[in-house]
């Protein structure tokens, strides 16, 4: 992909008044104006809990409303909701306002395409130098567009899920949900009800402040306490757009995402629905759980990190789910995006059809120790750090040595820090390394 100035591998995101403001913002809306260039045109947009999302909401409406094109303001839904009226509301574009797991200081935007799907690689490449350039539409339209709120159109979204799920799942669980005090509260709620699955919410309710504070997806510890003693038989819990879930056994402990891949994919496969006998995944995925995969004559396709990666090897190889570590995981079967509920019913379908506990079909997998290290940095330490020769050769040299350990130093796209990632059969090995690193990383920048 090539190098863009504004947008990470989700979108476009930064921290409000810092890196981003009212002014990228404006810029944004111009070079969306841009972007489209048919008139008439229709927008949709969506957004999570953050109180900045008011400003970002009005400057993208306004700005798009000014230049011709009808905007369609759908209210707090989760983002594959968002992806999903994008298509069936037949906009020309779908915009959703969130920063996703990130904590209230940031947002961002995320867009998706007719039929739903993120932008590709060329796409968002020319949607990036619109704003680099703050490109503009070249005249003004001769009417002006309307700005509607349609916060009804979630039941769509709710409804094409229950269709999908009502025949799969068994409704004699007792289920958790920690909704990150996101955007997923509400459609999670009405999908659970009609199906009637006897749901636990926790964490429906924000200040505007406080969305993935203490809670969500990538804070495990909160439902690992949540659960105890309660009598769930599984819990999840969904980052601050609802696009990821992460799965908890009815002990509270937390199962590793890749299992979580290996379980799914072994379970469609039984069902004759894993196309090909390929999964998808990122270069991160465990090499313990891509073993065991092979052993259940699944193939496993590695791709830069990314969810839009992830998605195009799945659509490039004709494949029928991927999805990353994180809980952020497809099903061509279902929808072309990512849905932390979706993946809660994809789960409760598969437990549906055995036996065995959740604790107990993950008991099949070994785990390789992968010790995953974040360390601060700015984008100008990030551009400093990947254009040293030096540091790339120490890399290359220590994973030269190392044979038997696999090595990953990269930059976040959507946050200021580096994640550095180190696995082997031996965890403190894997430290050392790590450690190894982040010390040649503070000497160069």
């Amino acid at each position: 992909m090539k190098k863009c100035k504004y947008f990470g591998t989700d979108g476009i995101r930064g921290i409000i008044g810092q890196d981003f403001g009212a002014e990228l913002v404006s810029q944004i809306a111009n070079a969306t104006a841009a972007y489209i260039d048919k008139r008439p045109a229709k927008i949709v947009i969506g957004w999570d809990t953050r109180a900045s999302c008011d400003f970002i909401v009005n400057i993208l409406a306004g700005t798009l409303s000014y230049y011709g094109i009808d905007v369609i303001k759908v209210g707090v839904v989760p983002s594959a909701a968002l992806s999903f009226l994008a298509n069936k509301l037949q906009s020309d574009l779908g915009i959703m306002v969130s920063a996703s797991h990130c904590s209230a200081a940031y947002n961002g935007v995320k867009f998706f395409t007719p039929l739903g799907e993120k932008l590709d690689n060329t796409e968002t490449y020319k949607f990036d130098k619109l704003i680099v350039r703050k490109a503009k539409p070249a005249t003004v339209a001769g009417t002006v567009g309307t700005i509607t709120d349609d916060p009804k159109a979630i039941k769509l979204w709710q409804k094409f899920l229950v269709r999908k799920f009502k025949s799969i799942i068994k409704t004699n669980v007792k289920v958790a949900i920690d909704c990150a005090k996101g955007s997923g509260a509400k459609c999670a709620h009405g999908v659970m009800q009609a199906l009637g699955i006897n749901t636990t919410f926790f964490n429906t309710a924000s200040t505007g402040f406080d969305i993935n504070d203490g809670c969500g997806a990538t804070k495990p510890a909160y439902m690992r306490q949540a659960m105890q003693n309660r009598g769930f038989d599984i819990g999840f819990a969904f980052d601050g757009d609802a696009d990821r879930c992460i799965v908890f056994d009815a002990q509270g402990n937390h199962i590793h995402g890749d299992i979580i891949i290996y379980l799914l994919a072994k379970f469609l496969k039984s069902r004759s629905k894993l196309a090909k006998n390929k999964v998808a995944g990122t270069i991160l995925f465990n090499l313990g759980v891509e073993k065991t995969l092979n052993q259940q004559g699944i193939k496993f396709i590695r791709t830069d990190v990314g969810d839009a990666y992830v998605y195009h090897a799945m659509k490039v190889g004709g494949l029928s789910m991927g999805g990353e570590t994180s809980g952020h995981i497809n099903f061509a079967g279902i929808w072309c995006t990512g849905d932390g509920l979706v993946l809660a019913l994809m789960v409760l379908a598969m437990l549906a059809q055995s036996d065995k506990s959740l604790g107990e079909l993950a008991s099949e997998v070994t785990l390789y120790p992968q010790i995953n290290i974040n360390v601060a940095a700015t984008p100008e330490q990030k551009k400093q750090l990947f254009a040293s020769a030096d540091f790339r050769q120490f890399i290359k040299t220590t994973q030269a040595k190392k044979k038997n350990f696999r090595i990953i130093v990269r930059p976040s796209g959507t946050e200021n820090i580096v994640r550095v990632t180190v696995e082997g059969a031996d965890a403190k090995e894997c430290e050392k390394i790590a450690n190894e690193i982040i010390v040649r990383m503070k000497t160069v920048c």
